[in-house]
């Protein structure tokens, strides 16, 4: 196993963790998340992840790989997505939803 399959993996575990400790993200609920456990070199893959806020506003959603932001979602900006260049992703946002 590679190390971005390993780090996806650990990526998405975490996440889960850190949410339920965290009181800033006390109202948000992930209810679904897909992120492949594995990816085959130069594959199209989705990423996807469903939020119930509870109330609250959303400020933004991120997307990593290791320690580098690909993309992110921030719904009250004028720009609404950002996507950085990171070796290996592409993004394609006329497919974001």
């Amino acid at each position: 196993m590679d190390d971005g399959v390993r780090e996806a993996m650990r990526s998405r575990d975490v996440l889960q963790k850190e949410l339920k400790h965290d009181p800033r993200t006390a109202g948000i609920r992930i209810t679904e998340m897909h992120v492949p456990r594995l990816v085959r070199v130069a594959s199209t893959v989705k990423l996807a992840c469903r939020v119930d806020l509870q109330g609250a506003s959303l400020y933004s959603l991120n997307w990593w790989r290791g320690s580098e932001q690909f993309y992110q979602f921030s719904p009250s900006s004028e720009d609404q997505i950002t996507v950085w260049e990171s070796h290996g992703i592409t993004v394609d946002v006329s497919l974001d939803s």
